[in-house]
């Protein structure tokens, strides 16, 4: 639920996106970089959001999250200049909502799950992909409202529906309530199945999972190929495309609801994706990742060649396909670093990892609305984005482990 309402906050300025350039006559460039901005500081703030999961837990954190999205996102229907939408939507949001999404879940289910955690990722991040259904709601607001109308409605919703489910819900650990990892009740079983599991999915690097600190994963080769996955694959590549494909279908010829539907049927089946993270846990990440980016480019290919609005079933098909291939990779690329660095400093490492995804998502919509602006076409930026997945599959083959999880009770 969490992820569905603030990361659909952030993934609906695809469809503010129209509505901003067609009130204000901004430059793709300088509209898209409100969105760069967003996505730079999410990645800076999240190293320190983890850092304060570790400490004190996502009880304490995620109701002062929500309520930063909440004032930023509101604030959004009073901005009449391109400044205050990078203050508001770029930095306030951002830092919202790295305190109250993944950079504090993500420790959580680390914790919580280890034999079955790419399984386990997948049905959390289900949300990431529902998220998009936001978009359409965003769209009947603006229809409805009107675009600051829609800001406000927006606004509310994770101070009024996620900071309470937070408080009742979250645990931040098993042993908190008298579990342990993968819901044993006896500690003993707990150690041996870990163990087993320990042994059967070990690494070469010296250093024990209790061990794990920021500064010996950041020494590690391992480390910074995910940091660069990372950069590709969800910088780059993906929040490039997320940023302008709404502004692609509507320049073929689309109107800007069935832009907007395009988008959340890619979320939809991102969603389904992600409940074949058994997939990961069976066959290993790096094969995992790798079907993923071969579905994800054919993708590309299917949205890049299409030229006008006389083939609506190209984009249904580049939605079916990209929104369930980046949700089979999913719960292989979260669960890795947490294959590798788990331990009590985890969320500081999985936060410093995320700013990969940050530097990069920062680049990717300013590059796609550069290229625009100054070529009038999408497609070299979108070509950038698909060597970006290729780069990002061949540096998880560096980075996994070589031995897959296998499934015993």
């Amino acid at each position: 639920m969490a992820e569905m309402i603030s990361y659909g906050i952030r993934y609906s300025f695809s469809v503010f996106y129209l509505r901003i350039l067609e009130e204000f006559r901004w430059s793709r460039a300088g509209t898209a970089g409100i969105f760069s901005i967003h996505t730079i500081a999410y990645g800076l703030m999240a190293p320190l959001s983890g850092t304060l999961a570790d400490k004190f837990g996502p009880k304490k954190l995620v109701p002062l999250g929500t309520l930063l999205i909440t004032i930023s996102i509101s604030a959004c229907s009073a901005a009449s200049e391109m400044w205050h939408f990078y203050i508001l939507f770029g930095a306030v949001f951002s830092v919202g909502l790295s305190i109250s999404g993944w950079p504090q879940f993500a420790p959580v289910l680390a914790e919580w799950f280890v034999r079955r955690r790419a399984t386990a990722l997948g049905v959390a991040v289900t949300g990431f992909g529902l998220c998009f259904l936001v978009s359409s709601l965003a769209e009947f607001l603006i229809l409805n409202l009107g675009l600051r109308g829609a800001f406000i409605a927006l606004g509310m919703l994770p101070t009024l529906i996620i900071a309470p489910l937070a408080v009742l819900f979250i645990q931040r650990r098993p042993e908190d309530v008298g579990l342990s990892p993968d819901g044993f009740s006896s500690v003993g079983e707990s150690s041996v199945k870990l163990k087993r599991h320990a042994n059967e999915h070990s690494v070469d690097d010296d250093c024990s999972p209790a061990r794990w600190t920021l500064a010996k994963a950041v020494g590690t080769r391992r480390f910074w190929m995910i940091f660069f996955a990372n950069f590709c694959v969800w910088g780059v590549g993906l929040n490039m495309i997320l940023a302008h494909q709404v502004a692609f279908v509507h320049d073929i010829g689309y109107s800007e609801v069935f832009a907007a539907s395009v988008l959340s049927l890619y979320g939809v089946l991102y969603s389904v994706g992600n409940l074949f993270g058994f997939v990961s846990d069976r066959l290993g990440r790096e094969k995992t990742v790798t079907l993923g980016s071969i579905g994800a480019v054919a993708a590309m290919l299917l949205l890049v060649t299409t030229r006008d609005a006389t083939s609506p079933w190209r984009l249904y098909a580049y939605s079916v396909l990209f929104g369930f291939c980046m949700g089979l990779s999913s719960p292989a690329l979260n669960a890795l670093p947490a294959d590798l660095f788990q331990g009590r400093s985890f969320g500081a490492i999985n936060g410093l990892l995320m700013l990969g995804f940050g530097i990069g998502g920062s680049l990717g919509p300013w590059i796609g609305g550069h290229v625009f602006d100054t070529m009038g076409t999408y497609l070299p930026a979108f070509s950038v984005a698909i060597l970006a997945f290729v780069v990002a599959c061949a540096l998880v083959w560096v980075a996994a482990p070589r031995r897959v999880r296998p499934l015993k009770t």
